[in-house]
């Protein structure tokens, strides 16, 4: 009850950071989702890559399937494009990864900045709380040390629902950086073994 309380109280300063939670929520499962549905499979990877290695394009083609894994698209253009140059089929695949990397990232990035925001808002309504504890002691003359206690308790009320978004923001926002970081090493291993023509390996 003394939460929903001091929520109601302050509910003005908590409005931004629960639209704030909302946005990040919302980015949160959209890159869940995202992530999980073009997750390598990788039996297949290994099983194309051996079809790759052994010049059986067509099957490796019809192996691939619908499958929309980034590594699927990168094997899937090698195949269809084998007689290309080598350069010109290297800066294709690049190309393809780079695009594949920039879908990968989209939107990640504003998960660091609600963090960010919402620390530094949740701080700001603490500063104008303790502003307003302050300014109605002034006006009640009185030093008595409950008044101020009680502004100040309601005035972190804002810092700690400031944490409550920037926390597990700046969780997601890492662990998502990392994902990334990783499948772009391994479309860079992919692409050096398409080319080299040993196979693929995870």
């Amino acid at each position: 009850m003394q939460a929903i309380e001091f929520i109601t109280k302050n509910i003005l300063a908590l409005m931004p950071l629960f639209a704030l939670s909302i946005v990040a929520v919302t980015i949160i499962v959209e890159r869940l989702l995202y992530f999980a549905s073009i997750k390598e499979d990788s039996a297949l990877t290994r099983r194309v890559g051996a079809l790759y290695t052994a010049g059986k394009y067509d099957a490796t083609l019809e192996a691939l399937g619908e499958s929309r894994s980034p590594e699927s698209v990168l094997l899937r253009y090698a195949a269809s494009n084998r007689f290309a140059l080598e350069d010109q089929l290297r800066t294709r695949l690049e190309i393809i990864a780079r695009n594949r990397l920039a879908l990968m990232e989209r939107r990640i990035t504003y998960l660091s900045t609600i963090a960010n925001v919402a620390t530094l808002t949740g701080l700001l309504g603490t500063v104008l709380g303790m502003i307003r504890a302050f300014g109605q002691m002034n006006l009640m003359q009185s030093s008595n040390p409950y008044v101020l206690a009680g502004g100040i308790s309601s005035a972190l009320v804002t810092t700690a629902g400031g944490l409550i978004v920037a926390i597990p923001s700046l969780i997601f926002y890492n662990y998502f950086i990392e994902v990334v970081t990783r499948r772009a090493e391994h479309f860079e291993r992919l692409i050096s073994e398409i080319l080299s023509n040993k196979g693929v390996r995870l």
